[in-house]
């Protein structure tokens, strides 16, 4: 959902605004009513929900929800793009859309340049998941695979260093020291990553957490991992 006038006037000159979606029977700000004339006049679709299946999507406080599209892109795309200083995001079968729009927003703040993801077994992009991402979708590459395990042969093949977090990894993440243009592998809420594509890394790297909890959220921990990648890679410049 976008709230800034500015952001999804951005969206709609860009072509990335997918539809409005308005909350039945509630009365709209004069900028609010703005922002729908103006898709409409783009020809951006623009959908009512019932109070209850609105409040559920955007939120209790929201009275228009803005979806935009994401900006997706091919493999190739993605290797043509890279640089010394690349960094990417794979989600391995990452399955509830609140996590994957969390990694995507993660992603966008620490500087990564692409989020690629399966076409099977994994969540879309959904309604949900740019909602999660809290409108970071727009400033991101995504990119759809058929074969996570062949898309990590392809970037290996253009430099690209490949990495991984897993609780029983034998190296602590204050330890590790990621080598750039990388990709990071974030695995299923319950599995992890696939053993399949645990042998396509460089190295996997696991969180300590001196808690009662033996593991993060996947999204929490993404975001650790994530932040220590920039930080590293600020370091090595």
């Amino acid at each position: 959902m976008l709230t800034d006038s500015r952001a999804i006037d951005r969206a709609l000159q860009r072509g990335q605004l997918a539809r409005v979606v308005v909350c039945q029977g509630q009365r709209l700000s004069r900028e609010e009513n703005a922002v729908i004339a103006a898709a409409k006049a783009k020809g951006v679709r623009v959908k009512t929900l019932v109070s209850v299946a609105f409040q559920r999507e955007y939120g209790a406080y929201a009275l228009v929800g803005i979806q935009a599209r994401a900006r997706m892109v091919a493999l190739a795309d993605v290797v043509n793009g890279l640089n010394a200083q690349s960094k990417l995001l794979i989600l391995d079968h990452i399955q509830d859309p609140h996590n994957m729009g969390a990694l995507i927003r993660s992603a966008v703040s620490f500087g990564f340049e692409a989020v690629i993801y399966a076409k099977d077994r994994q969540c879309p992009v959904t309604d949900t998941v740019v909602a999660a991402s809290a409108e970071a979708i727009q400033h991101i590459q995504v990119c759809q695979v058929t074969n996570i395990a062949q898309a990590l042969q392809t970037l290996r093949k253009h430099q690209v260093w490949l990495y991984g977090t897993t609780v029983d990894a034998p190296m602590a993440l204050t330890q590790w020291q990621p080598h750039t243009p990388c990709a990071l592998v974030m695995g299923h809420e319950h599995t992890g990553i696939g053993p399949r594509i645990q042998k396509e890394l460089d190295s996997c790297v696991r969180i300590d957490t001196p808690g009662a909890t033996a593991s993060l959220n996947v999204s929490a921990a993404g975001a650790i991992a994530m932040h220590w990648t920039w930080v590293q890679s600020q370091r090595a410049i």
